[in-house]
């Protein structure tokens, strides 16, 4: 399965909330990410076959980090 690439604005997304997103998809796919400027870099290698993969980790990601914001 191809990898799949994802870029999030750090005024959005911080990247603890990325990372957090990461450690909570590890089993569906591979993540690597890679900060540049102000973005965050996401390179999802998927495990499984799942065609909404990057729509549900850039929401998780962002549940993460609205919950972060109300803390």
């Amino acid at each position: 399965m191809p990898a799949i690439q994802i870029r999030f604005h750090t005024s959005l997304y911080p990247l603890t909330a990325i990372r957090e997103a990461a450690k909570a998809y590890a089993g569906l796919a591979h993540v690597a990410i890679e900060r540049a400027g102000p973005y965050v870099r996401v390179r999802l290698t998927p495990k499984v076959d799942e065609p909404d993969l990057a729509d549900a980790f850039a929401s998780h990601a962002l549940a993460l980090a609205k919950a972060k914001r109300s803390r």
